[in-house]
């Protein structure tokens, strides 16, 4: 009964085609990269950081040490905790032989002109200095240092610091090294300026704390309410003062979602539309309630830290 059988062929099984074969090779890659983009992401929120600036704190000269020219300046850099950046400048022992003064000027970009900031001599015993750049709300700024030897002797050799340009020249005064740098910008959801009114409601953020909004008006005692969407759109109401003068604090927690911040406030005895106009920050509107009572607001996008 079993005689129109085939019979089963014994041996080694075959061998998949060279083309199953290169395709798995390539999906097995293609794995490989996702997880290490996707471990990227993780590492980057782990660290509260953007992708980019993680990037950056693992560059070249990060990882492997700020590089030199050993015949110049010694030059490194940081953003200090008010999250301005810092030049530090070290002469070599072959720029202390030249026994000449260190001078230096900055200037910043505006309009695509160099405006000059600050020009400063520093003394020759100075065993290293530093040059400061004030961090700019929400604005990358452009700055260019300039920097010389004076009164010294002969000068042989290149005094730039590594990756600055070297200008040389045959007089003297004349040979100067520079630089260009980009001093990053602070975040802060209140973009606009404040009014240099007494009488107006200010507002602001500190430069190292942009989810803590401060609220100050001087003159006059009023009532403030806080309140913001959390990740599940819910809102929460943050705080609720009354009869505050002054200054008044209101931090918003980091729910690693873009959260709508808002204010409203009611000036002490002020109920007339006409005459709230003189506490009103310039984007701020004036709205009635439901009992008729007047006050001022406005909404503020708070970005989640991790892509500041």
């Amino acid at each position: 009964m079993f005689k129109d059988e085939e019979k089963r062929k014994v041996g080694r099984p075959r061998l998949a085609e060279d083309d199953i074969i290169e395709k798995s090779k390539r999906m097995i890659f293609m794995s490989i990269t996702v997880c290490l983009v996707l471990g990227y992401f993780f590492f980057s929120s782990l660290n509260g950081k953007s992708p980019i600036d993680t990037f950056y704190s693992l560059s070249f000269e990060k990882v492997f040490g700020q590089l030199n020219n050993k015949d110049g300046f010694l030059v490194s850099s940081y953003y200090d905790d008010n999250l301005d950046f810092v030049v530090v400048l070290k002469p070599s022992d072959t720029v202390k032989s030249y026994q000449g003064n260190y001078f230096y000027e900055t200037y910043y970009l505006k309009d695509n002109k160099w405006i000059k900031k600050e020009e400063k001599e520093i003394y020759r015993n100075k065993d290293s200095f530093k040059i400061k750049f004030e961090s700019k709300k929400n604005k990358n700024v452009a700055w260019k240092i300039k920097l010389q030897i004076k009164n010294g002797s002969q000068i042989t050799k290149s005094f730039a610091p590594h990756s600055w340009v070297y200008v040389d020249s045959d007089k003297q005064e004349e040979k100067y090294a520079y630089k260009v740098i980009t001093v990053k910008g602070y975040y802060s959801p209140v973009s606009e300026k404040n009014s240099k009114d007494d009488n107006k409601l200010k507002i602001y953020t500190n430069k190292n704390d942009e989810r803590n909004f401060i609220l100050d008006l001087v003159n006059t005692k009023y009532s403030c309410t806080v309140s913001y969407n959390d990740a599940s759109k819910k809102i929460i109401v943050l705080k609720d003062y009354k009869n505050i003068l002054g200054k008044s604090n209101y931090k918003v927690p980091n729910l690693k979602v873009t959260t709508t911040v808002n204010f409203k406030v009611y000036v002490d005895n002020v109920n007339e539309k006409k005459e709230l106009e003189k506490y009103k920050p310039s984007t701020w509107k004036i709205k009635k309630d439901k009992n008729g009572n007047y006050y001022i607001t406005n909404n503020y996008v708070l970005k989640p830290h991790q892509i500041y």
